[in-house]
């Protein structure tokens, strides 16, 4: 079975008791402040965003999608 090895980063699954357990360490950054904020930004941004009207659906889908990578750019960096 594979482990999760710091040199290459791969996740992988165990055996225990005859059933597969995925193991992802990983996820320590959703305990971070400014992810929950970035998170908190998205949804605000999909609330007033939602509402716009059709010829600035572009300016708004950008504007959801700028809040959106703030959180997916710290969940990418953290350790």
């Amino acid at each position: 079975m594979k482990e999760w090895n710091s040199n290459n980063g791969i996740t992988g699954k165990r055996k225990r008791n005859g059933m597969t357990e995925r193991k992802n360490i990983n996820r320590g950054f959703k305990k971070l402040r400014v992810w929950q904020d970035a998170i908190s930004l998205y949804i605000v941004s999909c609330n007033i965003f939602a509402h716009f009207r059709s010829h600035l659906k572009r300016v708004a889908a950008n504007s959801i999608d700028a809040a959106h990578s703030i959180s997916r750019n710290i969940a990418g960096s953290a350790p």
